[in-house]
């Protein structure tokens, strides 16, 4: 992994069963503080330094990872139980749900129009060049544990990625869980598309223009 960004040191290593295997990690406490401008920086920097070290071919080549379809997602859980859920006029008249829903009437109307569009947006994102992604890089699975490095926990989706696909999560994590402001959201965006940007440049990779 290039300067900046780990993962957990593997400890050990159990054989569970046959088929099964069991790694034991370092555990590192999370010490950076509070997720400021500053620090969605150091992140974004890191894991554009990442997907520029790990292009495609070598991941390859040397990992054996492959991609991992954006689609999988959408035709499965998003179309049987999100989707369907969304299309309810039920889940709208809930109480709780209109309170929440009160200062953006449109959402409703945006939300269907982004679902009819998924597929399109999906289909641009794999044409993309790829490397190696995170794939769950929200705020909680990256600690700084004070030694200048991020470490990133939960690989659970790594897999080759299109390039930038990580900061995805990485915007959308904080917000996701309640504790970030929408008026934070482009400050955010900005500096992260930013520092990945930068992150693929230090590591040579010839990062997009827009």
């Amino acid at each position: 992994m290039p300067e900046g960004i780990r993962l957990p040191k593997l400890l050990a290593i159990d054989r569970a069963c046959d088929d099964r295997l069991v790694l034991w990690l370092e555990e590192v406490d999370d010490e950076g503080g509070p997720w400021n401008l500053e620090r969605y920086r150091r992140s974004a920097r890191g894991l554009g330094r990442m997907t520029g070290r790990w292009p495609e071919a070598r991941v390859e080549r040397n990992l054996g990872l492959g991609r991992r379809s954006l689609h999988y997602l959408f035709y499965g859980k998003m179309m049987n139980v999100d989707l369907p859920l969304l299309a309810d006029d039920a889940t709208w008249d809930d109480p709780a749900v209109r309170e929440v829903t009160a200062a953006d009437p449109k959402l409703r109307e945006d939300l269907a129009w982004l679902a009819g569009a998924a597929p399109a947006l999906l289909d641009r994102a794999e044409a993309l060049p790829h490397g190696l992604a995170h794939g769950d890089a929200s705020p909680t699975n990256l600690h700084e544990p004070g030694d200048g490095t991020v470490v990133a926990f939960d690989w659970s989706y790594g897999s080759l990625g299109p390039v930038g696909s990580d900061l995805g999560q990485l915007l959308a994590g904080r917000f996701d869980s309640g504790v970030a402001e929408p008026d934070d959201l482009p400050a955010i965006a900005e500096t992260i598309l930013d520092a990945f940007s930068g992150g693929l440049a230090d590591e040579g990779y010839p990062a997009p223009s827009e």
